[in-house]
């Protein structure tokens, strides 16, 4: 499973993973999709972590998006994949 279907499954609130992190000694895989239910609210929710840290999550009408500490360009063409998995005509 590559990268691009981790996005896909993120904005179809489905768990997924891909790649495991060589550079940091395989402790954990580099691109996961997350997805749960929110207790407090009973939404389902979905968080998409790169190296572990969430770029991404949505409750199906918020998305927040942020770089965390990667401030790379491999981070933004996940952040950018998934707005354009969205439908929503914005870049970062």
């Amino acid at each position: 499973m590559g990268w691009d279907r981790v996005v896909d499954a993120f904005v179809k609130f489905k768990n997924a993973k891909h790649g495991i992190c060589e550079y940091h000694l395989r402790s954990h895989y580099r691109d996961v999709s997350h997805s749960y239910v929110d207790e407090s609210t009973g939404k389902r929710c979905a968080m998409y972590l790169y190296h572990g840290f969430p770029i991404a999550w949505t409750d199906g009408e918020i998305l927040r998006i942020r770089h965390y500490e990667y401030h790379t360009p491999t981070t933004r063409d996940r952040l950018n994949a998934i707005l354009s998995a969205l439908g929503l005509p914005f870049v970062v």
